[in-house]
């Protein structure tokens, strides 16, 4: 069974155009801050991060972003989707395997495809459409 992981709630010291500390901020507050800066277009707001002052621009921008600074649910959700990803293309996989063996087994050969009796399958912008049997360009 999995243990629940105590994480400390991470805070910045936030300050005022005249440098002046007005309070300590965890992530939802920061980001409350900025949405403010950028609606009243204020100007000269900062934070300290691991001892270093960053300006929050007037449309609520950190323009060099920190590394550690408020990311963990970003690491955190990439660590999901790389466990979904992997799952995903090794469950494609199998379907793939199982659809080419069902067509040799009804005697359906790539490589004697009639493609307009099959779906097309549409890549992205810019690219030809491939037939969902055999994979040739249409």
């Amino acid at each position: 069974m999995l243990e629940l992981v105590k994480i400390e709630v991470q805070r910045v010291k936030c300050y005022s155009p005249l440098g002046i500390f007005i309070g300590w901020a965890n992530e939802y507050e920061f980001n409350d801050l900025r949405a403010r800066i950028a609606e009243s277009g204020a100007e000269g707001y900062s934070i300290e991060f691991n001892g270093e002052r960053i300006p929050i621009t007037p449309v609520g921008k950190i323009d060099n972003w920190p590394q550690g600074l408020f990311d963990f649910n970003e690491i955190a959700i990439s660590r999901m989707f790389k466990v979904q990803i992997a799952k995903w293309k090794k469950e494609n996989a199998e379907k793939e395997i199982a659809i080419q063996q069902a067509k040799n087994k009804i005697g359906i050969k790539t490589d004697e495809c009639d493609c307009s009796e099959y779906p097309a399958i549409h890549q992205g912008p810019g690219k030809p459409l491939i037939c969902s049997n055999c994979n040739q360009e249409l």
